[in-house]
């Protein structure tokens, strides 16, 4: 299980990184937009620039956060987000994996298909929508949510059957 793991990460690290770096100066009007948000939290602007009717600020605050950082110039933005982009891909990998090992855990000996086999094919599953579907070829957050949501299943499998205890 844990070569058939390795592979799988190694594979995505690999598959992410190059659509990543293929795309890293596509710019769509999402990243102009996330961009210009994001200079809210540059020296000298007003954090106003970060609230949006609609996007989250989430995303265009980390995008600022590492545009600060760094000292990003303007000729390296896009390839910078880009680059924060395939962080958010690693994130969203590792709740994917929280989630999957949830899911391995329910699995009762004598199922008629191994863990290992669904392993296989949830690992499939999750890089055809990260790699083909959601993507890193231009700056969106969809990659974070997808972490988000992969980490909020997972807790929730981890919640099923516990007694509460907030009574």
């Amino acid at each position: 299980m844990a070569a058939v793991r390795a592979a799988f990460w190694a594979l995505g690290i690999v598959l992410a990184g190059v659509q990543a770096w293929a795309f890293r100066y596509y710019v769509s009007a999402d990243a102009i937009s996330y961009l210009d948000m994001s200079d809210g939290v540059m020296p000298g602007e007003s954090w106003h620039r970060l609230i949006n009717g609609v996007w989250s600020p989430l995303y265009p605050l980390l995008l600022g956060i590492v545009r600060r950082t760094f000292n990003i110039y303007a000729s390296n933005e896009i390839a910078a987000g880009h680059l924060l982009n395939l962080g958010f891909f690693l994130f969203a990998f590792l709740c994917f994996e929280f989630l999957l090992r949830k899911v391995v855990r329910r699995i009762p000996r004598g199922a008629s298909l191994p863990a290992w086999a669904i392993s296989c094919l949830a690992y499939s599953l999750f890089l055809w929508a990260s790699i083909s579907k959601i993507s890193l070829t231009s700056l969106r957050a969809d990659m974070l949510m997808s972490g988000f949501v992969y980490l909020a299943a997972g807790i929730l499998l981890n919640m099923q059957g516990r007694q509460a205890r907030w009574r």
